[in-house]
């Protein structure tokens, strides 16, 4: 099944797509202004409790793209999408759309909160306390809600 995509997936992905390359000409501005060891591990708590060489932050936006582009080759091929067993096919385009929906949020979210990290690690500076809970709540209420949202588009509510 392909899914056309919304307005809102629409802008999401420019989003998304705009974010990575700022996010991406952020980390090459800043290269030559950044000190050669920068905080290369942060605790539960937002401290740093490791330092590294500058050339680690290069893997921040080496991973963000990657799963961007998995997440983008993902989203046009529901057919290999795990998805809740659709009582009729009235409700497949619905559930797929939900779905893509979660996806292209999730890439946007994850830009965001990479490029974050990022700018701390740049910076030297310490995250905020509040770091990983805001991270971990974004993540997971987004996916909980689309994914309660399929299963009641899907019919089994």
């Amino acid at each position: 099944m392909r899914t056309e995509s919304s307005s809102f997936q629409r802008i999401i992905e420019i989003m998304s797509a705009l974010l990575l390359c700022l996010f991406i000409s952020y980390i090459a501005l800043s290269w030559f202004y950044m000190p050669d060891v920068i905080p290369g591990h942060y605790n539960a708590f937002g401290e740093i409790d490791r330092w590294g060489s500058k050339v680690e932050i290069l893997f921040l936006p080496a991973i963000t793209l990657f799963v961007y582009l998995i997440l983008t080759l993902i989203s046009h091929y529901p057919s290999a999408w795990n998805v809740p067993r659709i009582r009729n096919e009235e409700n497949a385009a619905a559930v797929y759309n939900c779905l893509k929906t979660l996806l292209v949020l999730l890439k946007l979210e994850i830009i965001i909160l990479f490029f974050f990290f990022s700018f701390f690690s740049v910076s030297g500076k310490n995250l905020p306390a509040s770091y990983l809970p805001i991270l971990l709540l974004v993540i997971f209420s987004t996916t909980a809600y689309f994914t309660v949202k399929s299963y009641y588009l899907a019919g089994m509510e």
